[in-house]
């Protein structure tokens, strides 16, 4: 019989916030409970308790919420805190001195102040590869997702105990100085609280659960369906093309690079990239806006040719495309002049909706506009002669491909300030004052007592 030994890899842990500090050993309590900001942190005490704004920070230099001064009322100019690896986090353990973990009375420095938040080494860098992993701790995502739906839904509903737009943060609001319109208002001996702009009516509550409600029934439509069709079977007729809809397709999908459609000869992008020709441009037909007059046709590139294939014999052909943003309420994305569209290539929209149709596509050819950029491409939407099929009587004088209509690009400037940020359609709630209650430091539970407020230009 032989033996030989088995070894175990620890790649990362997975856990929740609280037990973040336990298992690196990092306080998560404190000014300093953010391990990603460390001694570089961006938190203030309000109201007895510690609060975290500097969220904007994290985003890139020329983004237009860091202009926008609707969070706190300030623009964000601070940079993002520089993230220790592995062995700069080692080193800095190695040079700190941890208290005796005990209740016996000779010890004395059972809570010695100090500058980081650090309780401990974690027994984890005793593996020699620990502090060469990029990734040593995540948070367990799933939970946090669903706390954070249940608390957007608890807002938006105005659900007691689960909204936090509650008094005190309304109050709060007000010790900051930010967000006026929605600071409570004395009448009497009640105070008036504005309903936010987020808030919704009894009737578009009603609305927003129906909506709920019919994406659930999209989840379990297919089950549904097949159900139907199974039990129609036993008592009727059925066509070959709902039973096999109903019993849903094959799980083996074949991928192509290119086919011919109606005539037209489509390749994906990637294969265009090899070639001097283009044949990847793609168009769908949309509606037309109220005054009839708009473009709202979609323009895109393909990206891969899927066949699926039915039970019974029956198939069919998907285009996944990428779509151009040629959003009209957005700045530097369409440009239209002379007749011709010009469009922005390097932004995109309807990621979650890019399958369509072999047959609704359109083919188009995109044309270098040197005059707005690199990334800007002239749309060229050709009528295919069909050369190796002529009909006997072609009119193609009204055809919807043949002319490409002109259209108005309304330019937007690109922000976001708003100076609505309560609901003037709705009577304000008449709500009690508050009895505000003193909290006492304990409930700070800071590890760094030390550490003074943030400053006034933090705030």
């Amino acid at each position: 019989m032989d033996f030989w030994g088995v070894y175990a890899t620890l790649l990362w842990t997975i856990n929740d916030f609280l037990a973040y500090g336990d298992l690196s050993g990092w306080s998560t309590k404190g000014y300093q409970a953010c391990p990603i900001c460390m001694g570089d942190r961006s938190s203030f005490e309000i109201r007895g308790r510690i609060s975290f704004m500097k969220h904007r920070r994290y985003l890139l230099e020329n983004h237009v919420w860091r202009r926008s001064r609707l969070h706190d009322g300030k623009v964000e100019r601070k940079a993002p805190p520089v993230v220790m690896n592995g062995h700069e986090i080692l080193k800095q353990l190695d040079q700190l001195k941890f208290p005796v973990m005990s209740k016996h009375p000779s010890i004395q420095d059972k809570k010695k102040k100090r500058a980081l938040n650090w309780t401990k080494k974690s027994i984890f860098f005793d593996l020699p590869y620990w502090s060469t992993l990029l990734l040593r701790h995540k948070l367990d995502v799933m939970h946090i997702e669903k706390n954070v739906c249940d608390n957007l839904v608890g807002m938006l509903l105005s659900i007691k105990r689960k909204t936090k737009d509650t008094m005190n943060a309304r109050l709060d609001l007000q010790d900051l100085k930010i967000r006026k319109d929605l600071h409570l208002v004395e009448v009497g001996k009640r105070l008036v609280k504005p309903h936010a702009s987020y808030t919704l009516t009894s009737s578009e509550r009603v609305e927003f659960c129906k909506f709920l409600k019919s994406k659930r029934h999209e989840r379990a439509f297919l089950e549904w369906f097949r159900a139907q069709v199974l039990e129609l079977c036993e008592s009727a007729n059925l066509s070959d093309d709902f039973f096999s809809l109903a019993m849903r397709p094959s799980s083996d999908v074949c991928c192509y690079n290119g086919c011919i459609v109606g005539g037209l000869r489509f390749h994906t992008i990637k294969l265009d990239s090899r070639r001097n020709t283009q044949n990847s441009g793609v168009m769908v037909i949309g509606e037309s806006d109220a005054s009839g007059t708009g473009d709202n046709n979609f323009y895109g590139v393909l990206d891969e040719v899927l066949h699926v294939q039915y039970s019974l014999g029956r198939n069919v052909w998907l285009y996944k495309c990428r779509w151009y943003d040629t959003d009209v309420n957005k700045s530097q994305r369409t440009h239209v002049e002379v007749g011709y569209k010009s469009l922005n290539t390097s932004h995109f929209w309807y990621a979650e909706e890019h399958v369509i149709f072999a047959t609704q596509a359109h083919q188009v050819f995109y044309v270098d506009d040197p005059k707005n950029g690199n990334n800007w491409k002239i749309v060229q939407v050709i009528q295919n002669k069909h050369i190796w099929d002529v009909p006997e009587v072609e009119d193609v004088q009204n055809d919807h491909i043949n002319v490409l209509e002109i259209v108005v690009s309304h330019q937007v400037d690109d922000h976001i300030e708003d100076d609505t940020l309560c609901r003037i359609d709705i009577d304000p709630t008449i709500v009690k004052r508050p009895i505000v209650r003193q909290v006492t430091e304990d409930f700070i539970d800071d590890m760094d007592e030390h550490l003074s407020h943030a400053s006034g230009d933090e705030l």
